[in-house]
């Protein structure tokens, strides 16, 4: 992804392929709410 080492510590890449479903999507949508709202938290 050629970032500097912050950014790499600070991203997520995601891959979608064509077998992917809608339900799948929604389940990693909400994880990644769950982790950011977290993370979030423990830095205020």
């Amino acid at each position: 992804m050629d970032l500097d080492e912050v950014a790499v510590f600070s991203s997520i890449r995601f891959s979608i392929g064509k077998f992917n479903t809608k339900e799948e999507m929604e389940i990693v949508i909400d994880a990644v709410k769950n982790v950011v709202g977290d993370s979030r938290a423990m830095v205020n």
